[in-house]
């Protein structure tokens, strides 16, 4: 063959190639499983011009803790999230929880129908951080049915690089990033295979089964755990004397087994109504994290 052809036709199969992968871009709609990573991640795309806030969903729905059966999703896990969600202050209204579950509830809904029209690439954002990795096992399992659905992940480094030499940054999940790591991070989406995503499905599954008020990572594996695996660790840090349950819950956070605050503090409040930990003031607090408590 006459190598002047050959190169040309090598250079009209690069060409050709090109030209499918372009063709083959579909536009791109982010799933994460926080509000600060959603908020991140619309400000993110604004900031690179790669698309709207619009095209982010927020799954916040803390699948870590508590009820997940799909049968009971809109009542026993509804009231356990709305729970949740006034867990901090203590003081948050009925109709702004009702309001924020069905905007998750919405955003779900717009899944499923993205994934049944198969037009646009669904990148998912998780961590090692339990409440992410079982957001993207319950993606999953919603997604199972829907071969058209085309899923990339983007999986939050072990470790990245700070703004010193010798600086390292371990981020727990894609809540504490910011918006130029986010920026950083979008070129390192990759296919979720088929044998991931079938392994997600079959874990979440036996997840569903247990319907534990618990689920953590052992041993690298997401499996459900009772709601007092954390207790012994806990009751070690009660301190003597006067404490707050947010001084003792800012110790334990110190671990960062991906366990959330609100967790720690339900643990806590179980552990007065047990009768382990009394209050140690009269005066009730402004928020259930600033309670004074000590040893009974």
């Amino acid at each position: 063959m006459n190598e002047n052809f050959k190169v040309e036709a090598d250079l009209k199969e690069a060409v050709e190639i090109l030209f499918c992968e372009e063709k083959d871009v579909l536009p791109i709609v982010d799933v994460v499983f926080g509000e600060s990573a959603g908020g991140g991640l619309k400000i993110a795309r604004t900031m690179s011009k790669t698309g709207s806030g619009c095209d982010v969903l927020e799954l916040s729905f803390r699948l870590e803790e508590g009820p997940i059966r799909e049968d009971t999703w809109e009542t026993e896990r509804k009231d356990f999230w709305k729970g949740y969600f006034g867990s901090v202050t203590g003081n948050v209204s009925d109709d702004r929880r009702e309001k924020d579950w069905r905007c998750r509830m919405q955003d779900l809904q717009s899944l499923l129908e993205i994934a049944e029209a198969g037009e646009k690439t669904i990148r998912i954002w998780y961590s090692d951080s339990p409440h992410e990795i079982c957001g993207l096992y319950h993606v999953c399992w919603l997604l199972r049915k829907f071969d058209t659905a085309r899923i990339t992940v983007v999986k939050m480094p072990d470790f990245v690089c700070g703004s010193g030499d010798e600086t390292v940054i371990a981020y727990k999940d894609w809540d504490e990033a910011d918006c130029d790591f986010i920026i950083a991070q979008m070129e390192y989406a990759r296919p979720l295979t088929e044998i991931e995503r079938l392994g997600c499905v079959y874990t979440w599954k036996q997840l569903l089964s247990e319907n534990a008020g618990l689920r953590g990572k052992l041993n690298g594996k997401l499996v459900s755990l009772p709601e007092s695996f954390y207790d012994n660790l806990i009751w070690s840090k009660v301190p003597e004397g006067k404490f707050s349950a947010g001084e003792l819950i800012g110790k334990l956070l110190d671990y960062q087994f991906g366990v959330s605050d609100v967790f720690y503090l339900r643990r806590i409040r179980k552990m007065v109504e047990m009768g382990m930990l009394v209050e140690a003031d009269d005066k009730e607090p402004e928020f259930y994290f600033s309670q004074m408590l000590r040893k009974a």
